[in-house]
């Protein structure tokens, strides 16, 4: 049975062309490569961050930058090692840690971008203080 290589949809034996767009019939459609699962994807740790709201401004920086990423929670800050694996009650989101993931290919880039973020805080300005002059 015939296929259009276009539609995929398969015709009778007598059918050359296809009747919905016109395109000569083959006999097989080509293999086509199955597309990468987000859990296939090589990813790095890039950085860990305090809080949900810190690793959404980043995550939207690295995505204005073309570069796709990850937040996994990664525990609660100040948590002994033997509390973390106990549900607690997180009083202030603020002490959520995440770890943000990046694809290996982008971790340079995303480094750079990480760096950016940092010096500018999460206001997207300068977290330098300029000094005041004295009069």
């Amino acid at each position: 049975m015939p296929f259009c290589p276009t539609c995929k949809s398969e015709y009778g034996s007598t059918i050359r062309r296809c009747p919905d767009c016109g395109s000569d019939l083959v006999a097989q459609l080509p293999v086509e490569p199955e597309p990468l699962r987000e859990g296939e994807l090589v990813q790095v740790l890039l950085c860990t961050v305090q809080g949900e709201i810190e690793a959404g401004l980043l995550r939207d920086r690295l995505r204005s930058q073309g570069i796709p990423s990850r937040a996994q929670l990664g525990g609660i800050r100040d948590t002994p090692y033997y509390l973390a694996a106990m549900p607690a009650p997180v009083s202030n989101p603020l002490d959520i840690v995440l770890r943000v993931y990046v694809r290996r290919g982008d971790l340079g880039r995303a480094r750079q971008v990480y760096d950016d973020f940092e010096r500018q805080g999460l206001g997207g300005t300068t977290s330098e203080v300029e000094p005041e002059d004295p009069e």
